[in-house]
């Protein structure tokens, strides 16, 4: 009879990774979805933004491998709230 083990804990370094892949465009994000607010108006850029966050983080919950997460995580944080 197979028993199931539960999978090894994530390397501290993937852990970084991940924050940084989120932390670093987010900054830079409101860089450009700032003057795209001036230039559109806030309520549909934070539409587009809300909307794209949403989608990313449902394909972060669902990422079946490392390079995945790193990769929605990235787009994740430049689509995060911008500035209203």
């Amino acid at each position: 009879m197979t028993v199931l083990q539960p999978p090894p804990p994530p390397a501290a370094a993937t852990l970084t990774e991940t924050a940084v892949c989120w932390a670093h465009p987010s900054a830079i994000s409101s860089l450009i979805t700032a003057p795209l607010g001036e230039l559109f108006g806030r309520k549909p850029v934070v539409a587009i933004s809300f909307f794209l966050f949403t989608l990313t983080s449902m394909g972060v919950a669902l990422a079946p491998n490392v390079g995945a997460l790193l990769a929605l995580r990235f787009i994740s944080g430049t689509s995060r709230s911008p500035p209203a």
